[in-house]
């Protein structure tokens, strides 16, 4: 099953490249008028696309907007409503606090009707009232016992009717109020226990309905400069507690945020205290036509104008199209071997746009093709003649070794072997500078020249010049550019040697680095700066002499393996060494070629 997988993905991927090339394929076949016309399409769809996009961004942010105000009025309104709540929670709470009303509905509780009961009756329904005045909000006010029923009622609770199901509200509530919903009204209920001696036992329930209307209204008037909404609402769930038509028929939609439903525009907000949801309508039938008609008016003209765009653009296009032609047939005239048409060349000279310089190129090409094929005219007379010069410089070095070698045996049949030998290394050294079919050699065979050149030089110093070279065989086998080392020794002995009386010494060895080997070559003269390379670079130092050996040195390393090599120096308190940093793979040629 993995396997069909893995080969329907295959075949799958294969598909989509296919149709890619394809139509990739398609496109470059088209005549570059057409490539123009499609990407001015592409550009004026996008622009389109774009604009209506903009557009019903900007109709969103209106809708945010609209939201954010409508919220912000919300919030005022719950506010406003959770603070009447509060007073009317307070309220209750003092009507439990207080502790002459318990002791006077105490003694209602265990005495019988006489004339201090009445008394005292009398005092409590005075008591009440006193209370349920507090809070102008309260539509009705009704305080029950076993017995009596306290305080005013109205249309929705009256103290005859059976309030048995308001108070099981409280029954679990451990004295906490309860608020009771129902439609278009609400109703507050809390239970009075007796705090006497601590005993709970109860004492009465206080039932209190809320007047919704006196609270809007009294906000609207509060709010009355305002921009205010067409329509509030209050619900609990399904159940409405409050709204200003009671035809009204809100949408099930109750969520919080904002919503366009039947030409209006619905903002929803929960009061998290309460746990009632407000929504507030304001209409939005007449803006949403007048938003949809520009927003239908300007995608016309989008059209329209994309439209004046393609023509436009289609006479621009045949305009570039005709130079672009007459470039290309004049292209094939030169190509087929017919002269140039002067005449025609000087109308673009002038001409500062793409096109004239696609003239002007092309003819200074065509002038520039006309003079070159002069040229190699005459260069294919010289070649003979170069040929010639070549064969002659091709027989001066195989006379001078011929000649080096006829010096040698000259020099062995007077037995003369220190002429022989010096002759004789000499003429390897020569060969050695002559022979370029090599680029990379070994540290051996480069050390081969030094050996020849200090063979050489003892000639001259004699005893003033000591050597000493050790090179492991590990580092003999490693490959550097030729003739890396002979100048290097060179050097060492025109610093040590013709700068002092004294006797030179040289020693050649070689040491492991950090990732790399080094060979040094390490002489007793007075030196020369640490930062040379620096100084040629910058121009503090004039290249010559054995500066200019140095950095060509320098160079052909950090070319022939990587920047991270090269030369450096080092000053000793008595001499010099110059270090010559390569690669540890070169010993197989795995040294980076060139940088």
């Amino acid at each position: 099953m993995k396997e069909y997988e893995e080969k329907r993905g295959e075949r799958m991927r294969e598909r989509k490249q296919g149709g890619r090339e394809r139509m990739e394929q398609w496109f470059w076949d088209l005549s570059l008028k057409r490539k123009i016309y499609l990407l001015i399409l592409l550009v004026v769809s996008a622009m389109m696309l774009l604009e209506m996009v903009n557009r019903q961004a900007a109709y969103r942010t209106y809708n945010e907007l609209l939201y954010e105000k409508n919220s912000q009025i919300l919030m005022t309104y719950m506010d406003y409503i959770e603070n009447v709540f509060d007073r009317m929670e307070n309220v209750t709470y003092l009507m439990i606090a207080d502790a002459d009303l318990q002791e006077k509905l105490t003694f209602l509780q265990e005495h019988t009707q006489d004339g201090r009961w009445l008394s005292v009756r009398s005092d409590v329904s005075e008591a009440v009232n006193s209370y349920a005045n507090m809070e102008g909000y309260f539509s009705a006010f009704l305080l029950v016992t076993e017995a009596e029923v306290f305080g005013f009622g109205n249309e929705n609770i009256s103290p005859h009717d059976d309030l048995d199901p308001l108070i099981r509200t409280v029954a679990d509530a451990n004295g906490q109020i309860r608020l009771v919903p129902g439609e278009r009204q609400l109703t507050l209920v809390r239970e009075i226990r007796q705090s006497a001696n601590l005993k709970l036992s109860n004492l009465a329930y206080v039932i209190a309905q809320v007047d919704f209307q006196a609270i809007i209204r009294d906000m609207e008037k509060t709010l009355r400069h305002a921009d205010l909404p067409a329509g509030v609402a209050v619900y609990n769930g399904d159940v409405c507690l409050y709204s200003d038509d009671p035809d009204e028929n809100v949408p099930d939609r109750r969520k919080r945020g904002w919503y366009i439903e039947n030409g209006e525009f619905f903002t929803v907000y929960d009061s998290e205290k309460l746990g009632y949801t407000m929504i507030i309508r304001t209409p939005c039938g007449k803006l949403e036509a007048s938003i949809r008609g520009v927003y239908l008016r300007s995608i016309l003209l989008s059209v329209l104008a994309a439209a004046v765009a393609l023509a436009f653009s289609g006479v621009l296009i045949r305009m570039v199209i005709r130079d672009l032609y007459g470039l290309i047939e004049k292209m094939d005239d030169f190509g087929a071997g017919k002269p140039l048409d002067e005449e025609a060349g000087r109308l673009y000279q002038k001409r500062p746009d793409e096109v004239g310089k696609m003239y002007r190129h092309f003819y200074r090409m065509a002038w520039d093709y006309r003079k070159l094929t002069e040229e190699d005219y005459n260069n294919k007379l010289l070649l003979k003649e170069a040929e010639f010069v070549q064969l002659q410089k091709q027989i001066q070095p195989h006379f001078l070794f011929n000649t080096l070698t006829a010096i040698s045996w000259m020099a062995y049949s007077h037995e003369d072997v220190d002429t022989a030998n010096m002759v004789e290394a000499l003429g390897r050294m020569m060969r050695n500078v002559t022979d370029s079919s090599r680029t990379l050699v070994t540290v051996e065979s480069d050390l081969q020249m030094v050996e020849d050149y200090l063979f050489i030089q003892k000639f001259r110093f004699r005893n003033r010049l000591q050597t000493e070279i050790r090179i492991s065989p590990e580092a003999g086998k490693l490959m550097i550019p030729r003739i890396s080392l002979q100048p290097l020794v060179e050097n060492a002995i025109t610093h040590a040697m013709e700068e002092q009386l004294s006797g030179c010494r040289i020693r050649i060895f070689d040491r492991k680095g950090e990732g790399c080997t080094e060979i040094v070559v390490e002489d007793n003269g007075p030196g020369f700066s640490e930062n040379i390379l620096e100084e040629l670079e910058k121009g503090k130092r004039q290249a010559k002499g054995s500066g200019t050996a140095l950095r060509n040195i320098h160079r052909r390393l950090q070319y022939t393996f990587s920047e991270e090599y090269g030369l450096a120096f080092c000053r000793l308190k008595e001499g010099m060494q110059v270090i010559l940093r390569i690669p540890d793979g070169s010993r197989t040629g795995e040294g980076k070629q060139g940088r």
